[in-house]
């Protein structure tokens, strides 16, 4: 009967002390390769989109002063990369089919028709408001940019005392409805909103200030 026996080597003999030194230098060996590809890799990154990459781009000291190159900007362009080909795509090679689309819905192929869309003007209806900015509240139409806050403020104030005249124009109980304006988002004109002349409207007006200065003291 055979047996298997493991060969060691006494620790007097001169192989005990070569192989290790034998794994240690082929483990320097490798460190130093490794180390030395990575170096190279790193200087081609570095060349390409590194500091060495355009040094026309970097600033320069010239006579004790710095020349600051132009700024330019980044180009995706790819003609110099590689070889500057393309995959090509799947109906590469094939003329395109073109067609000109009838105009008429009858001499189309297919289920075409022209479809229609009636407009119906809204029947909608409130008191009047007598405080409302139509062009800015209908149209965002602003005549004072950022103090345009304040000036509606302003004008909402000045509107108070002019209650009984726009009253007897419009009366509180009459109902008015938005048609005969610009729809709201439409391309409308800039116009000024200034209540009519009416004599009956200037009579309500004087006697309801005649009124407010007896009454108030």
């Amino acid at each position: 009967m055979k047996t298997n026996t493991l060969a060691v080597c006494p620790l007097n003999s001169p192989f005990a002390v070569i192989t290790p030194l034998v794994w240690m230098t082929s483990l320097l060996i490798c460190v130093v390769v490794s180390g030395t590809v990575m170096a190279a890799d790193q200087a081609d990154i570095d060349d390409e989109v590194g500091m060495t990459a355009e040094k026309d781009s970097q600033p320069k000291f010239v006579d004790g002063r710095f020349i600051i190159p132009p700024i330019q900007g980044r180009s995706t362009a790819f003609e110099g990369i590689g070889n500057g080909k393309t995959p090509d795509g799947f109906r590469e090679g094939e003329e395109r089919p073109l067609q000109a689309l009838p105009e008429s819905g009858a001499d189309r192929a297919g289920n075409w028709s022209w479809s229609m869309a009636d407009w119906a003007a809204p029947n909608t209806y409130s008191n009047p408001r007598y405080f409302e900015d139509r062009m800015l509240e209908r149209h965002g139409h602003e005549r004072f940019g950022i103090a345009q806050p304040l000036a509606s403020g302003v004008r909402f104030f000045a509107t108070v005392p002019m209650l009984p005249y726009l009253m007897a124009i419009s009366h509180p109980c009459d109902c008015e409805y938005t048609l005969g304006y610009y729809r709201p988002g439409s391309c409308a004109p800039r116009t000024f909103q200034r209540p009519p002349w009416d004599r009956r409207a200037i009579i309500a007006e004087s006697a309801a200030v005649a009124t407010g200065m007896i009454v108030l003291p």
